[in-house]
């Protein structure tokens, strides 16, 4: 079993905020029904779920290879809600498992 790609923010802004990740070859992804990526905001309970990937305000790119493996990937969010930590979490690791990386765009 392999772990969830480790994604990383690469630009956070109050109007944009836009992260990458390595992750299976798309021909390797199990796209049916189920999401690859979730976008959440940090609440005093926790983190709580904003957006999935299939939200119009998410655009998600297959970049291209970066090995035999695996390809880089990329997440552009146009609406990410102002003040508050966001992370994005890459789901689908064989494993079970998620990873992710937070961020803090401010207007």
């Amino acid at each position: 079993d392999s772990p969830a790609p480790a994604p990383r923010w690469v630009h956070c802004a109050p109007d944009t905020v836009i992260g990458r990740w390595n992750g299976p070859r798309l021909d390797r992804l199990n796209l049916a029904g189920h999401p690859q990526v979730v976008l959440e905001k940090e609440t005093a309970s926790g983190w709580e779920a904003v957006t999935w990937d299939d939200d119009p305000d998410v655009e998600v790119w297959a970049l291209g290879p970066e090995t035999n493996s695996s390809w880089r990937y990329e997440l552009r969010w146009s609406a990410p809600p102002a003040g508050m930590p966001l992370r994005f979490r890459v789901l689908g690791g064989t494993d079970g498992s998620a990873a992710s990386d937070s961020c803090s765009p401010h207007r």
